[in-house]
């Protein structure tokens, strides 16, 4: 602060009306509260700005759809819809209600519906929890085990030398 009691270290000769007009005698407390108000606007306006852009994104990536929400082959809408169901009845017949299953896996009483229904956009963890809190995780087991994927065997086999090189002799004599 300046002996004028302004902070910054503005003077009186440091305040101008307009470009080009002389220096006038006048407080600082003034401008300074004019800079405070013209920062708080700034700041709302800008605060403004990004909750109507993240607004205007939103709706465009609504608009747009996202990938999970697109249409999907029928054969993997089928799976889903099945697994859905058999979560559904596993759920049912050990009386619990979609809340209890959803608390014990972490999510929101909505995410086991859409997963019942078999709703695409549904994380792959959301489906694995539930089969884990229904304990028939170990029934998750064989899908995609290497060892039964019968075509990824053959590619395999097919893509294996025919034959092994011979092993170079060393000779051993200086």
């Amino acid at each position: 602060m300046d002996p004028n009691g302004c902070a910054l270290g503005l003077t009186s000769q440091h305040i101008v009306a307009k470009a080009g007009d002389q220096p006038r005698k006048r407080s600082c407390v003034r401008p300074m509260r004019q800079l405070a108000e013209n920062a708080r606007l700034t700041l709302e306006i800008a605060i403004c700005m990004i909750i109507t852009a993240s607004k205007v994104r939103f709706r465009l990536q609504m608009s747009r759809g996202s990938p999970s929400s697109e249409q999907q082959p029928a054969a993997v809408e089928a799976a889903l819809e099945r697994l859905g169901r058999n979560i559904r009845i596993a759920r049912l017949r050990r009386r619990m209600p979609q809340a209890q299953l959803a608390e014990r896996i972490g999510v929101s009483r909505f995410v086991v519906a859409n997963m019942e229904r078999g709703k695409a956009g549904t994380s792959a963890a959301a489906y694995v929890s539930a089969l884990w809190a229904l304990g028939l995780l170990d029934q998750l087991r064989p899908v995609a085990d290497p060892a039964a994927d019968a075509e990824g065997v053959a590619l395999e086999h097919a893509r294996r030398p025919k034959r092994a090189r011979a092993r170079a002799v060393l000779d051993d004599d200086f």
